[in-house]
């Protein structure tokens, strides 16, 4: 928490991030080129073969995730759909609500980045490791609903790691629009909410393992942190006083 606060503090309206169009270059260039990789391995992940679903073996799960293979809700599934990827609305509200920031167009171009490099990560992770999610494992369905390439796609949850990087991504833009706001510390345990109540709702709906939703809630913290430090004011120093820490601009 002090290392978002540190992070995301800014003073008397000054922009905590700035944009370095040299360097956006290198950055969109890498992230698009992740995003490439990500797109060769799904192209090259082919279907599970009945075979190899047949010769699945639960007891090869650890016992932190086999339970997540008796997993089957519907309304988990819808509830990790709308908590999940309607986290994306959350950045867009802190725009509608700040009155601060002197540019939007920063922040608008780091949410780009955060959910150029967030599809990167997902598709590496997903078709790189390509394991069989927990309903593979169950008899409970039929043959035509797990032989397919979405169910070697469990690790790491897409919903969990795009809940997490949305979520603190605007907590920081809150943070930085209201650094004297009461509401923050609330707002950044809200934020820290969202993914927890997605990445349950993903295992008890049979989509993913505990440590795949714990995976993704890290990779998409760390999405949001990586988008952040890139961008952040190196001419901001932290300043310690009697009212609190903050940031200063130094001449």
């Amino acid at each position: 928490m002090l290392f978002f606060s540190i992070c995301f503090y800014n003073l008397e309206g000054q922009e905590a991030f700035k944009i370095n169009w040299k360097k956006e270059i290198g950055y969109w260039g890498v992230g698009l080129s992740a995003n490439g990789l990500g797109y060769l391995l799904y192209e090259n992940t082919s279907d599970i073969r009945f075979e190899d679903w047949q010769n699945l073996d639960s007891e090869n799960i650890n016992n932190f995730d086999r339970p997540a293979i008796y997993n089957n809700s519907v309304q988990a599934d819808f509830y990790s759909d709308v908590v999940g990827n309607g986290s994306v609305i959350l950045p867009l509200i802190v725009y509608a609500l700040k009155i601060k920031d002197k540019d939007w167009r920063v922040s608008s171009i780091m949410f780009l980045e955060l959910a150029m490099v967030n599809f990167a990560v997902n598709n590496i992770t997903k078709y790189g490791f390509r394991r069989p999610r927990p309903y593979v494992y169950s008899e409970t369905f039929g043959v035509d609903q797990v032989i397919n390439r979405a169910g070697r796609a469990s690790f790491i949850s897409g919903h969990t790691s795009f809940a997490a990087s949305n979520s603190f991504f605007a907590a920081a833009l809150f943070h930085r629009a209201y650094p004297d706001s009461p509401l923050v510390p609330y707002v950044y345990i809200a934020s820290s909410s969202i993914p927890i109540i997605t990445g349950i709702n993903r295992v008890r709906a049979g989509k993913h393992f505990n440590t795949d939703v714990i995976a993704g809630t890290i990779a998409g913290a760390a999405v949001a942190t990586l988008v952040i430090q890139v961008h952040k004011r190196d001419d901001l120093i932290l300043r310690t006083s009697t009212n609190g820490v903050g940031l200063v601009k130094v001449f």
